[in-house]
């Protein structure tokens, strides 16, 4: 019975990682590669476009997940199919053209090299075959101790740099310029990003200190029934407070990093709880507001990350606050397409399906009649 063992794991929809969640991911890779040949589905875009996938891929494997959620992944624990995916045809040449050059130097470093170039040729020797399963490539500090070994295999083999001759200061100015721009679009980009990730960190520690607050003092459940009306107001103001000091980092963080789906599904989780302590304190008309804003920011959340729990909010929020049916159903739909094994998203949908009926314009004349 030699691999039994082996089999039962990576066949079980118990393993989420390890080789079976590599066999979901690649899976996945392998739909957006058949039905992106060319272009591919865009550099950095895998984690958006992953969750979409999802759904065929359980329906394919025939792998129960009776989650609401589904698993996340930035890459796909293989450097090469994921340049195929987000980069086509066109990527994975310049992918075989460069792997070719690669292999040429590591095979006459392996032939000709002194220690220095037979231990570089090793390590790269190494991290190609690690990218079978893994991503080293996207970590900084493994991808440029990449750089300097195929530097240091390719320093004897490359053929020397005739001098610069550069005249005028005109000229000087028009080559170094573009390299100083380029630095300054890194940095100014980089700095941009982590603010945004500093004020998401920021703005989500304070939403859970309100959560918790919230939870301490609550105004929107059954315990509310016994307290009196000052104190309710009292409770609706410090908690709307808080959630307002959440509100403002995480805006903040949207704006810094607009295609980032967690900033705008934290700020929609906020503005969603915002909005049902209003509703209690009797501020409609805001309470209102707030919520039609965070059905849209859940709704962005899943364009850059189609994960149903987004939608699933939206779609609560307009069914049940707005009663907007139709639009409800639809979203919650696009979730059992999603996720097409958790019984949750079925039974509302079904839901949302029978009151619809109900308030149809044919039962509605009947009702008059």
């Amino acid at each position: 019975r030699g691999g039994c063992i082996f089999n039962d794991a990576t066949a079980s929809g118990k393993w989420t990682t390890g080789h079976h969640g590599r066999r979901m991911i690649w899976d996945a890779t392998f739909m957006m590669i058949r039905d992106h040949p060319v272009f591919g589905i865009g550099f950095g875009n895998f984690l958006s476009r992953y969750c979409g996938y999802q759904g065929a891929v359980y329906v394919k494997l025939e792998m129960p997940r009776d989650v609401p959620t589904v698993g996340l992944a930035d890459h796909t624990h293989n450097e090469y199919l994921e340049q195929i995916a987000e980069t086509g045809v066109f990527g994975a040449l310049a992918m075989l053209w460069f792997l070719c050059v690669g292999v040429r130097l590591i095979a006459q470093s392996l032939r000709k090299g002194d220690g220095g170039e037979l231990a570089a040729a090793l390590s790269l020797t190494v991290l190609g075959t690690h990218s079978l399963v893994s991503y080293p490539l996207h970590i900084p500090s493994t991808a440029l101790l990449g750089v300097f070994m195929l530097l240091t295999i390719s320093r004897r083999r490359s053929r020397p740099l005739a001098p610069l001759r550069l005249s005028g200061r005109a000229t000087r100015l028009l080559l170094i310029t573009p390299i100083y721009l380029i630095i300054a679009f890194i940095l100014m980009s980089y700095s941009v990003r982590v603010t945004g990730n500093i004020l998401l960190k920021r703005g989500f520690e304070l939403y859970r200190r309100a959560v918790e607050y919230e939870r301490l003092y609550p105004v929107r459940y059954s315990s509310i029934e016994t307290i009196n009306e000052n104190e309710l107001k009292v409770r609706v103001s410090e908690n709307s407070r808080r959630y307002l000091a959440a509100l403002h980092q995480l805006n903040r963080a949207v704006a810094y990093n607009y295609r980032d789906f967690q900033a705008h599904a934290a700020y929609a989780d906020c503005l969603r709880n915002l909005g049902w302590i209003l509703s209690q304190g009797g501020h409609i008309e805001r309470a209102h507001s707030f919520q039609r804003t965070a059905i849209e920011e859940y709704e962005t959340a899943a364009l850059f990350c189609e994960n149903p729990v987004f939608l699933y909010s939206a779609a609560s929020i307009r069914s049940r606050i707005f009663g907007e049916l139709d639009e409800a159903i639809a979203l919650v739909q696009r979730c059992t397409e999603l996720n097409p094994f958790y019984a949750g998203y079925r039974d509302y949908l079904n839901e949302l399906l029978e009151q619809r009926s109900r308030i149809s314009p044919e039962n509605a004349i009947k009702a008059i009649e």
